[in-house]
């Protein structure tokens, strides 16, 4: 018994996401570093030559189509590529902007993938320690602010805690990508750690959000929390463009960055958890209660004379129509949100018309749960607890 419990304690997919190694042995791949002697790409009249780790050029044809199907940008610098075919890493370069780039092997990508959605479970029960410990810090900063003198309030308040504690809170409760500052400088486009102060409107209780977001989409995100409100208005008047803020020791103005946030998670939530995460999740459950809703108005109808074919194509009509809801919400294509941001058991479960049992058999009963996370998530784990099973 106990011998089984550590084996699937170490395939689980928290262990398996930290553990990159043994991700690449089990897709099938050979773990490599770019540290490691690999091919480099060299400009070669209109074109390139690619040299071998002994210095020679390679001249095989195949080879040459196989470099060729990598689709490596020809403003890349720096081009390292895998000796090895099966490697997990393929190819690493520098973009015009001097940014690491990367090239993975598909199965590689398509495990991390399979990875990101198993974790969701794990995720969902980390949150409810995560809210409490995030809603206890908004309101004890809020509390000593509102009962401190006036001058001391900014500076005395406003730590590298209590910063990425709203910042966090705005995440959980939007869902906005996190951003970062080599993406805002480059193409003028912000996520939730790069938002300036103008991309921000509070009232009492209201904080409204206008930005640009990445691809050049538009959004706008209100949100009602009085509380988190106070929180966001004091970061707001701190001197400076960039809304999130914070002092440090020696009452330096520092900036919260994605780093900060992902830390924070993973420390709080005990587990390699992202910003990416919280997407995941709402993408998820967005389509999760679109498709309930629509499973259940399909139950109450009699369409025991409607064909299979019209059957499945209403399915699939269904999917579409959730999937859109779902990227509205993220900012997203339909496409993109499809792909990254739903769990597909969600829409398995949906075509089996199994969403309403799947909840009715695997209610959500823990109070920790059933506390700090409402009916639409409770709902959405329920069902991916039943595709566990």
């Amino acid at each position: 018994m106990a011998a089984s419990q550590r084996s699937s304690d170490q395939l689980s997919p928290i262990n398996l996401y930290k553990n990159a190694e043994k991700s690449a042995r089990i897709a099938g791949l050979r773990y490599v570093s770019d540290q490691q002697p690999g091919i480099r790409r060299q400009r070669w009249g209109r074109g390139f030559s690619y040299i071998d780790i002994d210095g020679t050029r390679i001249q095989e044809p195949k080879q040459k189509t196989y470099f060729k199907q990598l689709a490596i940008p020809p403003s890349w610098e720096n081009v390292w590529i895998c000796c090895d075919q099966n490697g997990h890493l393929l190819v690493t370069g520098r973009d015009l902007k001097g940014r690491k780039q990367y090239r993975y092997h598909p199965e590689w990508i398509s495990l991390r993938e399979q990875l990101k959605f198993d974790r969701l479970i794990p995720f969902t029960e980390a949150l409810p320690v995560l809210r409490k410990t995030v809603q206890s810090e908004i309101e004890q900063a809020v509390s000593t602010i509102q009962n401190a003198k006036q001058k001391d309030r900014t500076k005395s308040m406003l730590d590298k805690s209590t910063v990425i504690a709203a910042t966090v809170q705005l995440l959980d409760s939007t869902f906005i990508r996190i951003g970062n500052t080599q993406y805002a400088q480059a193409n003028k486009s912000y996520g939730l750690t790069t938002l300036k102060n103008k991309h921000v409107d509070i009232s009492s209780a209201d904080i409204d959000l206008h930005y640009i977001g990445k691809s050049g989409v538009s959004r706008e995100i209100h949100l009602q929390d009085a509380t988190l409100a106070k929180l966001v208005k004091r970061c707001a008047e701190i001197p400076g463009q960039t809304l999130f803020q914070y002092f440090d020791e020696e009452s330096h103005k520092q900036s919260v960055d994605s780093g900060d946030i992902n830390e924070y998670l993973q420390i709080v939530m005990n587990g390699p958890f992202s910003a990416k995460d919280f997407r995941t999740w709402g993408g998820t459950v967005a389509a999760t209660t679109a498709l309930l809703e629509k499973e259940r108005a399909r139950n109450k109808e009699t369409d025991k004379q409607t064909s299979v074919k019209s059957k499945k194509n209403r399915i699939a009509s269904d999917i579409v129509e959730a999937v859109k809801v779902a990227a509205k919400q993220l900012g997203n294509r339909p496409a993109t949100c499809r792909k990254y941001y739903i769990h597909p058991a969600i829409f398995k479960t949906y075509e089996a018309k199994g969403l309403a049992q799947a909840i009715d058999r695997y209610p959500i009963e823990e109070d920790s749960l059933a506390s700090f996370l409402d009916i639409e998530e409770r709902n959405t784990l329920s069902v991916l607890r039943a595709n566990q099973l």
